[in-house]
């Protein structure tokens, strides 16, 4: 509701009975606010206040003019016996300092009373209308609900917007929206209307990443403010929700985590009950599972990994990569699940769609891990072990890949790339005693011997020595470093090790 103007309030009771007698050219400013004067009393007066006066001498009410309209007064109502008391130079007056003066034969203070009422209509049905929004909001626990009492209540077009001005509940906007995660409330006006933009934030320290968006057409100020104000009080039930958004997410992938952690240290032999865990996470167990591992490069700390996941899901999400997504102290874990077994073609798509989706996560550096694709819980274990080793030799850099996968090429090109200086320490852990000066015949020994596809014979005729001396060798090895070089894995991690060293 709209505030009325001086010529509005004319047309109405109680002044439709009033005869203007001066000032009739300015009769369409806005009047704010109604005060009531006892003779000889001329208190601050309010910009654009309407001022109403009982019975004044000629000279008195001029006086009361002059000072009023250096106060910015929008009209001034004075009570008088008969026409014929009202002076001619006070008519003369009011047209000069364009005042509209109004004369009324009724109580002034009754007339007072009601222009006051009239005055603050719109706040009091401004008022209204937020305890009534109010009582409404209480108990709502989604976003779609409190958009929609929004558009009842107020008759809006309202939305929840999120990063890249998705709309999370409510109506496309259809105007621009000017975000800005650092500024409050922003309202601005256009030909098209009014719009209002509420920022949702639901930590202290940390920029806004929802919004509230209220459109209209053309409407008046006291509208504008009961919007801004009623988008504000809905901002506390958005705010609402998405705290306990956050939380129930942050518990789900605690617990996501715990389980998956339970998982791959279980072995082959996974226990009844992180079994049933598994399933109670909806985590599809059965079938042919291909485990992918994206470490986030740089991250230090659990909320690195958190803030970043919804944007890693909705990467996925894009294209149709949509398994399950567990945050681990490095990255994030993911599988996808099928009835059969990939095919490589099918495993080429997936490392096709990693790389298209790495580089498109908001401040962030990922790389990945593929590992193989494998049957069952125990599968699940080995193929997600897998990428997450996969994954810690993939880079951005050159001679790297942003995207490792278990295959021939893959291992090929982790041979080439094992030199970063994380790895260089894993590997010099690995390697122990090897690394001793005191040991160097035996370093050189177990280098050779896996770079000759684990040949004694091949090792012996590239060092010069006998084949009996490198089975010696070989020997000494196992006994220092506590490994059986007969298992592929074993060799396969000390093979990287030599070559990282």
């Amino acid at each position: 509701m709209a505030r009325p103007s001086v010529r509005n309030l004319l047309a109405e009771q109680p002044l439709d009975t009033a005869t203007v007698v001066g000032g009739s050219a300015n009769l369409d400013v806005i009047p704010t606010e109604v005060l009531a004067l006892t003779p000889g009393r001329t208190p601050d007066v309010p910009r654009g206040a309407i001022v109403v006066t009982g019975l004044l001498e000629g000279y008195e009410l001029e006086l009361l003019l002059r000072r009023v309209h250096d106060h910015e007064a929008s009209l001034v109502v004075t009570a008088v016996d008969a026409r014929r008391r009202l002076l001619s130079s006070t008519t003369v007056l009011a047209e000069r300092l364009a005042l509209p003066l109004a004369v009324i034969e009724g109580d002034p203070l009754e007339t007072a009373r009601r222009l006051w009422v009239r005055i603050h209509e719109p706040a009091s049905e401004h008022g209204l209308a937020l305890a009534r929004l109010a009582r409404r909001l209480q108990g709502v626990g989604d976003a779609k609900t409190v958009i929609k009492l929004l558009d009842t209540e107020l008759g809006i077009r309202s939305a929840l917007v999120g990063a890249e001005h998705v709309v999370l509940a409510g109506t496309e906007p259809v105007r621009a929206l000017h975000i800005d995660t650092r500024g409050g409330t922003k309202t601005w006006r256009d030909r098209d209307g009014f719009t209002c933009l509420v920022p949702i934030k639901v930590g202290d320290r940390e920029p806004p990443r929802l919004w509230l968006v209220a459109e209209t057409g053309e409407i008046g100020d006291d509208d504008a403010v009961k919007i801004e104000s009623a988008l504000n009080l809905a901002a506390c039930s958005i705010t609402a929700w998405a705290a306990t958004e956050r939380l129930r997410a942050e518990r789900d992938a605690t617990f996501h985590s715990t389980v998956l952690a339970e998982l791959l240290g279980s072995g082959p032999q996974v226990p009844r009950r992180v079994l049933s865990q598994a399933v109670a996470a909806g985590w599809r167990l059965e079938g042919w599972h291909i485990g992918v591992h994206l470490l986030l490069v740089g991250g230090s700390a659990p909320e690195d990994v958190r803030s970043r996941t919804r944007d890693v899901r909705d990467a996925l999400a894009a294209q149709h990569l949509t398994g399950p997504l567990v945050e681990r102290g490095d990255g994030w874990s993911t599988w996808i699940t099928g009835g059969t077994e990939a095919t490589p073609q099918r495993r080429r798509d997936i490392v096709g769609k990693l790389n298209t989706i790495l580089p498109l996560v908001p401040e962030s550096t990922l790389v990945a891990g593929v590992g193989r694709p494998l049957l069952g819980a125990p599968g699940l274990v080995e193929t997600l072990v897998e990428a997450q080793e996969l994954s810690r030799f993939a880079g951005s850099s050159r001679g790297r890949q942003r995207v490792e996968f278990a295959d021939e090429a893959g291992v090929r090109r982790l041979l080439a790339a094992a030199t970063s200086e994380d790895v260089r320490a894993r590997s010099q852990r690995m390697l122990g005693a090897l690394l001793s000066p005191a040991n160097a015949d035996l370093a050189r020994t177990l280098e050779t011997y896996l770079d000759l596809e684990s040949s004694a014979t091949s090792t012996a005729a590239r060092l010069g020595i006998h084949r009996n001396t490198v089975v010696k060798r070989l020997g000494k090895i196992e006994e220092l470093l506590g490994a059986n070089l007969s298992d592929p894995e074993v060799r396969l991690a000390l093979h990287l090790a030599c070559r990282a060293k």
